[in-house]
């Protein structure tokens, strides 16, 4: 299973949120302020069912959720790719992630958060891992089903929607996905606001290869 050591969930998410506020807000708004204290989702009094997914990268849109919003997080880690002697180009044989629980932060990070995977990409893996709790994991099983471990939130195992597939131009695309059976506590997942993850378009030699990638996970129950 790929999932770090659990740390403690800190005040803030320090340099990833400082970031995204000096880079996001005007001049005259970028004043140094304390941060709000960080709670755990289930004490928090933010109402989560008051934010949307985003469906459209411009050109094409996903189909819209069912259900209610039950969490937000951010998934660091790789899509994996492998080449042999009769790829032309990579073929996708999995992924795996960590997932990183939002909600504590999600009442003043909110308007940044189709930011935080791009900022989260050039930021220390070691400042997220210690400022924000695990949520879960996303790996392929031995099937080659994507899953989603999300511990007391539930667990996902999923399949593609058909059609339900935004193309991006540097990254691996936006996508819907839902339960593939057996699922427990959400039914569906969004992957949205993707960065990297998206290989070389042919294979300069054979064997696997690890690209990385982050992105936003909405999932519903």
């Amino acid at each position: 299973m790929f999932l770090p050591q659990r740390t403690p969930l800190l005040a803030i998410l320090t340099a990833l949120i400082f970031t995204l506020t000096t880079t996001s807000l005007p001049h005259h708004s970028q004043e140094r302020k304390p941060y709000p204290k960080t709670t755990r989702s289930s004490d928090s009094p933010f109402d989560i069912s008051t934010l949307t997914v985003p469906l459209t990268n411009g050109t094409a849109t996903l189909p819209s959720p069912s259900g209610t919003l039950k969490a937000i997080t951010l998934g660091l880690g790789t899509q994996n790719y492998t080449c042999n002697e009769t790829t032309p180009s990579p073929v996708q044989v999995g992924a795996k992630a960590v997932l990183f629980d939002l909600s504590p932060f999600l009442p003043w990070l909110s308007p940044f958060l189709p930011l935080v995977p791009q900022k989260a990409m050039a930021t220390d893996p070691e400042v997220i891992k210690g400022a924000a709790d695990i949520l879960g994991n996303h790996i392929f099983n031995a099937l080659g089903v994507p899953c989603f471990h999300l511990g007391k939130e539930g667990d996902l195992a999923a399949k593609k929607v058909p059609g339900a597939e935004l193309d991006m131009e540097n990254a691996v695309p936006w996508l819907k996905l839902v339960d593939a059976g057996g699922s427990e506590g959400v039914d569906q997942v969004y992957r949205v606001n993707t960065v990297g993850g998206k290989p070389a378009k042919t294979c300069a030699q054979a064997g696997d290869i690890e690209v990385p990638y982050a992105a936003l996970y909405y999932f519903y129950e």
